[in-house]
This record gives structure tokens, C-alpha cells and sequence, in this order.
């Protein structure tokens, strides 16, 4: 992996961090309005690899698998808040969430760069 692929992976996993606290937080507040707004922006953000061509190559298809799985939790968790969603639901509801982050950074680890990967696979990160 590129230096500048890695930092696109460690920044998008940040912003990943940080939609989930502000989930937790709505579902603290109970505002299922907040809630369902915020899972929806975050299950509609594109994959990694879309975002960044060059990680198409790089990340494995059992780690893009997982990324949709979460993707798909936060949109069916973002439907549910919408039809006021019955919070004892909730936990469970995140927990699937949060199994699929738990799961991809127990399998897999950022590794420095690649030098067998051209130079003109690198792109610059948001």
C-alpha cells in the first residue's frame, strides 16, 4: 500500500469513528430523527475503493465484503430510525454495526508501502 493510501484508509476509518460516536450520541439523546439522518449520510458515503481507485487492487474482496455489510447495517439501521425505531432495539441494531468494524480490524493491518506498485497508482486523498 502507497503512503498516500494508507492515509486515505487511516483518515476514512477516523471519519468512520467518529459517524458512530455522533450515532451513539443521537441514540443517547434518543432522537431517532438525528439518528436515522446520520446513519443514512454514513451508509451512503462511497467505499473506499471508489473513492480511491488505486486501493482497488489493494484491499481484499473479504475486507470490501465487510465494508458492505456495515454500509448495509447503517441503511437498514437509518429505515428503522425512521419508522421510530423502538429503542430497546437499538443496541442490538448497533452491535451488528459494530461487529463488522471489529471484525475487519481484527483481520486486517495497514503495512507500509508496496515498492513493487508503480508510482502513477498514487492519487492524492480528500
Amino acid at each position: 500500500m502507497l503512503p498516500e493510501e494508507r492515509e486515505f484508509v487511516l483518515w476514512r476509518m477516523r471519519e468512520n469513528l467518529v459517524a458512530m460516536h455522533k450515532i451513539l450520541e443521537a441514540a443517547a439523546r434518543d432522537d431517532m430523527r438525528e439518528l436515522a439522518r446520520l446513519a443514512d449520510e454514513t451508509a451512503k458515503v462511497p467505499f473506499i475503493n471508489i473513492q480511491m481507485p488505486s486501493l482497488r487492487g489493494v484491499i481484499p474482496p473479504p475486507w470490501r465484503q465487510l465494508g458492505k455489510l456495515v454500509h448495509g447495517e447503517l441503511g437498514d439501521l437509518a429505515k428503522a430510525a425512521e419508522r421510530d425505531l423502538p429503542k430497546s432495539e437499538l443496541p442490538e441494531r448497533l452491535a451488528k454495526i459494530t461487529a463488522g468494524c471489529v471484525s475487519c480490524h481484527n483481520t486486517y493491518r495497514i503495512g507500509p508501502e508496496d515498492p513493487e506498485r508503480p508510482a502513477d497508482a498514487r492519487r492524492r486523498f480528500p
